[in-house]
């Protein structure tokens, strides 16, 4: 049976190009602080992060640049020291992140952006505190739904596969961003998912193009794991935009 390919089933669902996904540009904008120094009357609060507090704090600008600066440290703490599990979860902390930010500043009052917020954080708080899930695979969060199980085939066998600690950035973009798109298909529909569904299947395809080139003699038997994994999951894919979560099966 053919592979697979994302971008090339489930054509019920509309797959017309949106544009650059707001992930990338995002991610990358710089939160240099000025060189000059600044007076003690005009210094900007910058608050911990993570705060040694019991609840989630409200987003805010200021949050975002001290999370953001936090994430920047862990990323080149964990490329140096080579802790793949650490560097993966500040990515995937980073475009949540990235997420709730775009949301603030697009004055969204929707109960997404505090998600986004919410998972960036805590995944934060996991990083200082050590206690980081030892589980490799991700299932469909309640806010979101499975909708494309062709990409969360590819997601999944690359994540049993070890691609996490080979392409931890591009794992952790394509994760946040697939579960991001069925949120925004719920909430706004197909055509404000479709652009992330595009960016979920770039970041797959950038990293299974590394597994492949870097593992050779493997190739085979991922592509027999993808192909597993999307007969399972396809049965789940009940064409509804309605987000619930899904609890996924683990193969054998």
């Amino acid at each position: 049976m053919m592979l697979p390919t994302p971008l090339t089933l489930h054509t019920a669902r509309p797959l017309a190009a949106l544009g650059v996904g707001i992930i990338a540009l995002w991610a990358t904008a710089s939160t240099t602080q000025a060189a000059e120094p600044v007076a003690a009357s005009t210094a900007v609060y910058m608050p911990a992060c993570p705060e040694q507090a019991a609840n989630t704090p409200d987003f805010s600008a200021a949050y975002y640049a001290a999370c953001k600066q936090t994430l920047d440290s862990h990323i080149t703490d964990y490329q140096q020291t080579g802790d793949n599990l650490k560097l993966h979860a500040a990515y995937k902390a980073l475009a949540w992140l990235t997420y709730a930010n775009y949301e603030y500043h697009m004055n969204s009052r929707a109960a997404s952006k505090d998600i986004a917020w919410q998972n960036a954080y805590t995944l934060i708080d996991q990083l200082a505190s050590n206690q980081l899930s030892a589980d490799i695979l991700t299932d469909v969060p309640s806010h979101s739904a499975l909708m494309r199980p062709d990409l969360w085939a590819y997601l999944n066998a690359l994540q049993e596969k070890g691609a996490n600690a080979l392409t931890p950035r591009e794992m952790a973009f394509a994760e946040v961003s697939l579960i991001w798109a069925g949120t925004e298909q719920c909430t706004h529909g197909w055509r404000q998912s479709t652009s992330h569904f595009r960016m979920a299947s770039r970041y797959l395809m950038q990293a299974n193009t590394a597994y492949r080139n870097h593992y050779p003699d493997d190739s085979a038997l991922l592509s027999d794991l993808i192909q597993r994994y999307y007969q399972v999951y396809l049965p789940l894919d009940n064409q509804e935009d309605v987000c619930r979560g899904q609890r996924l099966p683990r193969l054998p």
